[in-house]
Order: structure tokens, then sequence, then C-alpha cells
């Protein structure tokens, strides 16, 4: 069996569509004998279109640590991505820096990705939360993962450890 070992920076400000970004992830769902440890997307054309199969492929993997998307992910995008984030605990930092069709609206939505998962970093720099609401999930992230309420996930018809021992 061939393993396949994918760190997706290389494809970092290509003028990818959210058409084209689906269609990779679907691909590489199919292959899951990828290890894909880092997505880095930005300076693409990604909108909201692709975080259905993102989510997909992040709930059907589980070697991404960092995932980095934009410029044109909103609020719908954020929402889309929720439950497939929710539970996971491998990714530990996602960048969604520059998007700035993520407002205030998304705090409560990343607070609790951030309650109900390992991720330690959340970039949220030039997107349109504002600095009370971005000292929100900064504390949130101060929470150390021990004390988290980390649900557990199915991943086909095996349930995952909730948390790292």
């Amino acid at each position: 069996m061939i393993e396949i070992i994918f760190i997706l920076n290389s494809l970092w400000n290509n003028k990818i569509t959210s058409k084209g970004a689906s269609l990779l992830f679907n691909a590489l769902k199919e292959y899951n004998k990828s290890i894909v440890e880092k997505i880095y997307l930005s300076g693409n054309e990604l909108d909201d279109d692709c975080m259905k199969s993102l989510g997909e492929f992040i709930k059907n993997n589980q070697t991404i640590i960092n995932i980095n998307i934009g410029y044109k992910i909103t609020d719908k995008g954020i929402e889309i991505l929720l439950p497939y984030l929710i539970g996971n605990i491998t990714i530990k930092k996602i960048n969604i820096y520059g998007n700035k069709g993520i407002t205030d609206k998304s705090v409560p939505l990343l607070i609790e990705i951030i309650q109900k998962s390992n991720i330690q970093d959340i970039n949220i720099y030039e997107t349109s939360i504002t600095e009370v609401e971005r000292e929100k999930i900064e504390l949130e992230l101060k929470i150390p993962i021990d004390q988290r309420e980390i649900p557990l996930i199915t991943i086909g018809n095996v349930k995952s450890a909730s948390k790292i021992s």
C-alpha cells in the first residue's frame, strides 16, 4: 500500500477557486491513505462554497494539524465548518486571517469550536471581528485542553477518543 504525505502549502496564492478546492478535498478524501498535516490555501479564490468539502475532508482525516484559508470566507463558512471541527483532536491551529466577511456573528461559533476541540490558536487578524470580541476568543484559547469538553466524534463506524491522554 502506498501512503502519501501532503503538506498543501505549495497551493498558497495560486488562484484556486472553491470548485477546484472542493475537487481536491473530495479526491483526497476518497484516497484515505493520504496523510495531510497542513492545509495552506490563503491567497486563493476560496469562498464559503468549499467549506462543506473541506469539512468532510477534515472529518475523514486524523492527521491535519494546521489549516490556513482565506480571503473570501464569511460567517456562513464558519457556520458550515463548525460541526466538522467540534470534537476534532488533531487540529491545533486555524488561520482565517484577512477574511473580512467574518464578523462578530462568528465569535460564539469560534468559541464553541475552541471549547470542544484541541485548537490552540485561531488567527483572526484582519477579519471584521471587533477588538472586544477578539479578546473573548483569546481568553477562551487560554483554557487548557484538559479542561475542555471535547465530545466523541464518529469516523466511519468508529468513535474517536475525545481527549488525548
